[in-house]
C-alpha cells in the first residue's frame, strides 16, 4: 500500500523549520540546508515542496500569518470589548514559546521586507486586519455606549496596535508588563 503524504501539511512543516531559522537568526540564516537540518529532512525534500528560496520565505510568512489569526480566532467571544482588546494583547504577545517564535518570526520578517515589495505585502496584512478587528471592536463598544463618544474608534485601533506589536518587547526596551500596563492606561482613557 502506498504511502499517502499530506503536501500541505509537509509544506507547512518545513515552514515552522523557517520560522524557527529566522526568529533564531533572521530571515537571511534561512537556506535549503538549514531548513533540511532543521526539519530533519534532506535538502532535495526542501528544494521539491520549494524550488526558489522566495516560495520558502513567503510560504513561512503565509504560515505565519495564518498561525496569528487562528491564535486570535481562539479568543473566547464575551460581552466587554475591553476584555476582548486585553484577551488579544495576551494572545499576540510573546509571553508563550510559541508566541515567542511568531514574534521573533515576524520580526526578522519585518525587517526583510524592508527591501522585498512582496514579502512587504504580506507581512504588512496581519497588523492591517488585526487593526481592521479593532477598529470594528472599537465601533460596536462606542454605539453600545462602552466608550467615549468624542474619540475615533479607527485611530484608537491603531493605537492599540502600537501597544500590542511585540516588536518592543524582542527589542527589550518594554517588558510584558509595562505593555499591559501602558494597554490598561490606555482603555482607562477611552472606556467608560
Amino acid at each position: 500500500m502506498p504511502i499517502v503524504v499530506d503536501h500541505n501539511a509537509r509544506r507547512d512543516e518545513l515552514a515552522l523549520a523557517m520560522l524557527r531559522i529566522a526568529s533564531e537568526h533572521g530571515v537571511e540564516a534561512v537556506s535549503v540546508r538549514g531548513v533540511a537540518k532543521q526539519s530533519g529532512c534532506s535538502p532535495g525534500t526542501v528544494q521539491h515542496y520549494f524550488p526558489t528560496r522566495d516560495d520558502m520565505l513567503r510560504h513561512a510568512v503565509g504560515l505565519l500569518a495564518r498561525r496569528r489569526r487562528d491564535q486570535f480566532l481562539a479568543i473566547p467571544q464575551t460581552d466587554s470589548a475591553r476584555d476582548m482588546v486585553t484577551a488579544a494583547a495576551r494572545t499576540y504577545l510573546p509571553t508563550t514559546d510559541e508566541n515567542k517564535l511568531l514574534a521573533g518570526a515576524g520580526a526578522a520578517f519585518y525587517l526583510a521586507s524592508l527591501h522585498d515589495d512582496h514579502l512587504r505585502k504580506q507581512t504588512a496584512a496581519s497588523p492591517k486586519k488585526l487593526i481592521e478587528v479593532l477598529t470594528e471592536l472599537f465601533s460596536k463598544a462606542q454605539a453600545n455606549g462602552e466608550l467615549t463618544k468624542d474619540i475615533d474608534p479607527a485611530k484608537e485601533a491603531h493605537f492599540a496596535w502600537l501597544l500590542l506589536d511585540p516588536g518592543p518587547i524582542l527589542a527589550g526596551y518594554r517588558t510584558v508588563e509595562e505593555t499591559f500596563d501602558l494597554l490598561d492606561y490606555h482603555l482607562d482613557r477611552i472606556f467608560v
